[in-house]
Formats: structure tokens, sequence, C-alpha cells
């Protein structure tokens, strides 16, 4: 139902149910009949009370970022991208030099979404952090070069010399909304992990779309927690 119907619904109601109660002679009959006549708009909001409840519980439990184990030093990262290529690469400088080699492994990433071209998926990729020695130098594009680190691809026979911290990303459906789920982990034992609930009521549709219950508000980056 749209927001408009149900504002005007609103607008309209109370004058239904002054005429209804109209005939009676009993104010103890009015407030019955006024009653009787609010419980259907009651039995339609209950599950927007009800997600809502739902959704504060879910939350106190178990969202944010829990630290699972103290966090141990490593120097390497696997994370299942959907792409091995050196522009994502790039974009993890940022936690260098605490990050200094970092593996892009598309593998898990494509067989969760179920594709069938197995030939689409590129190659799992090593990179390795080293500082720019162009820093700060104008490039050709006429912009001052602020890479400190440059992802440097690593040969495909390279193994990784220490075990990498694993950052994985799932969804999972729950009831009137979803469950996300990041995590950190190392040698098969997690670390830290980050929840996030999100809730929605489809009962009233607003112009931007449906009341939505989200927690926390803001993400807590797992990245920082170990390589800043």
């Amino acid at each position: 139902m749209s927001f408009l119907t149900i504002g005007l619904i609103f607008l309209i109601y109370p004058f239904i149910i002054y005429l209804c109660t109209k005939s009676a002679n009993r104010l103890w009959k009015k407030a019955l009949l006024a009653g009787v006549m609010m419980v259907p708009i009651g039995i339609y909001f209950i599950p927007y009370f009800r997600i809502q409840a739902l959704h504060e519980r879910m939350c106190a439990i178990d969202a944010g970022l829990r630290t699972l184990r103290p966090i141990e030093p490593s120097d390497s990262l696997r994370i299942f991208n959907r792409s091995a290529d050196l522009r994502h690469a790039q974009s993890y400088s940022y936690y260098a030099p605490k990050l200094k080699y970092l593996e892009l492994n598309p593998a898990q990433y494509w067989e969760a979404k179920q594709t069938s071209n197995k030939d689409a998926r590129p190659a799992v990729a090593v990179y390795k952090f080293e500082p720019n020695e162009q820093f700060g130098t104008l490039m050709k594009t006429g912009r001052k070069d602020d890479r400190k680190f440059l992802a440097i691809r690593m040969p495909d026979e390279f193994v990784m010399p220490t075990v990498p911290y694993e950052y994985i990303e799932r969804t999972e459906k729950i009831d009137h909304g979803v469950r996300s789920i990041k995590e950190m982990s190392r040698g098969g034992v997690v670390y830290l992990r980050y929840t996030r609930y999100r809730h929605a009521w489809s009962g009233v549709l607003y112009p931007d779309g449906t009341p939505v219950w989200q927690c926390p508000e803001r993400f807590t980056g797992l990245l920082s927690e170990v390589f800043r």
C-alpha cells in the first residue's frame, strides 16, 4: 500500500468512524464501535512493530564488529574478489607497508554466483607492494603521482611466505531482511567478524522505498583492524 493511500485512509477514517457511531445513544456504545473499527488498522500495522522488535533483538545479539581472537602479526592477505587485475590490487596499497603480499582469488566469488561460464573466471594473482620511486613526480596526465606503494604482480608459481589472513564476505537471507557478514580468518580460525542487519516492512511504500531498519549505520573496516 502506498504512503499516499495510507495517509488518505488516516485522513478520512475519523469521519467514517463519526458517521458509524453517530446513531449510538450511549457514550460507551460509541467508544465500543470506534474501537471495533480501529481493529483492522491495528492488525495491518502489527507486522511493522513485530519486525522492528525482531530487528532490535538481533542487533543487540551480535551486530557490529567483534574480535573473536587477538590479532596476530601478518603481512599477507587473501581476498575472494570478482577480479584479479592490477587495478583492484592497487586499491589495497593503502594498507602498505604493513600489508606486503596480496592474493586476489576470484574462484570462491564466482562459485557463490554459480556462473556457468568458467572460462570467464579470471586467474588467481599474487601481488607484492613495493615503494614507488616516482612518488610525488608529475605523470603524463599532468597530475602528481600520489601512489606511495605500487602493486607488482608476482610469477604464477610464487607462494606467499607467511600464512595470509582471508577476507570473506557473504550475505544470508533472514526473515524480513538480510544479514551481511564480513570475516577475517587465518588458518581456518576466524579472528574478526562484522555483522550487519537490514530489515524491511513492505506494508507501506514510501516515495523512495519501504520502512527499513539497519544496524550498525556505518561499516567498520576489518582490514584497518589488521593492517593499519
